[in-house]
């Protein structure tokens, strides 16, 4: 229900024939309020090019709208010979009672100068095309302004409104704090992207599930076996 990818983490495999390309750099990193913000090694910018290289980075987006822009050293190319299709992999950690879809949007970098300053293309998951998908969603998160754990207020373009509520297990704040990500305003911003409905179990307390959706999000399926340059079918619900 994210903008761009937001998963606790995150790294990507381009692949092609039998070589493969990790991520090379991350341009920006924008997360939503979330229990893991503001902590080490999840949500603090610092840790952020952890995810470039390999597999083992970890990164945290927080609730709707986060986001990470990355970039490649090299086009990725849409190769007949990768199976199924799959042209790059998005490894995250869901579980099999835990997924955290997460919206991936794309850009070629046309004129060469190295910025995600051209058109983006939203990859068309499986909700893509569901009626209750929203397009261009807003959700404007307002600071609780304490040094600790505090819920964190939102509210929506459609005047939903509601918190991010805190929990014993991690007492920092939530919302981004100026001095680790000084582009976010200390009091109020807002976060767009395509939000999807979310498949969540609050029926059985206090086992809660967030059910996968189809196919086409990150964070979103339990990832296979190595070698990593072997795509899974991401049109199966098998590993």
């Amino acid at each position: 229900m994210h903008r761009k990818i937001l998963i606790s983490g995150i790294c990507i495999l381009s692949l092609l024939q039998t070589e493969a390309q990790y991520i090379a750099e991350v341009l920006e990193y924008r997360p939503a309020p979330g229990q893991y913000i503001n902590t080490v090694p999840w949500g603090f910018p610092g840790y952020a090019p952890s995810v470039a290289g390999g597999i083992n980075g970890s990164l945290c987006l927080g609730a709707f709208g986060g986001y990470v822009v990355f970039r490649f050293e090299n086009p990725v190319e849409n190769h007949p010979d990768n199976p199924y299709g799959v042209d790059f992999t998005i490894f995250g950690n869901p579980l099999e009672t835990w997924s955290e879809p997460g919206v991936v949007w794309v850009m070629k970098d046309g004129n060469g100068n190295g910025l995600p300053d051209e058109t983006w293309y939203e990859l068309a998951g499986s909700d893509y095309y569901f009626s209750t998908t929203r397009r261009d969603a807003r959700v404007t998160y307002s600071n609780p302004g304490d040094t600790v754990a505090r819920d964190v207020p939102w509210q929506d373009e459609l005047g939903n409104n509601g918190v991010i509520r805190v929990n014993s297990a991690h007492e920092q704040p939530y919302y981004p704090m100026h001095d680790s990500f000084p582009s976010i305003p200390g009091d109020v911003y807002t976060l767009t992207g395509t939000m999807i409905r979310g498949a969540v179990d609050l029926d059985h307390p206090p086992l809660l599930q967030s059910f996968r959706r189809a196919f086409g999000y990150a964070d979103n399926q339990v990832r296979g076996q190595a070698p990593w340059t072997r795509p899974d079918n991401p049109y199966t619900p098998d590993v």
